[in-house]
């Protein structure tokens, strides 16, 4: 995808422009310039210390402990199954 191709497409959903890496440079031409992101911060999301991971582990871990009456209410006892883990 271009750069003009993601402009077009905020226009379109009237969003603000991806982030400070990526402006307009002359608003007369179009063109927009772009530069890489920050990959120190990329690696660390990457890693887990993104700023949405606690709340996304916190979200799994309550979905787990309320959902597990569900889980065993549908074993049957004899029988043995392998658990999803997402």
């Amino acid at each position: 995808m271009t750069p003009e191709r993601i402009a077009e497409l905020n226009a379109l959903c009237d969003a603000a422009t991806p982030g400070p890496w990526f402006r307009d440079t002359t608003s007369d031409t179009g063109k927009w310039e772009f530069s890489d992101p920050d990959w120190n911060e990329f690696f660390e999301v990457i890693k887990g210390n993104g700023p949405c991971n606690k709340e996304r582990l916190a979200v799994r871990k309550w979905s787990e402990e309320h959902g597990r009456w569900v889980r065993n209410a549908l074993k049957k006892a004899d029988a043995r199954y392998a658990m999803p883990l997402a």
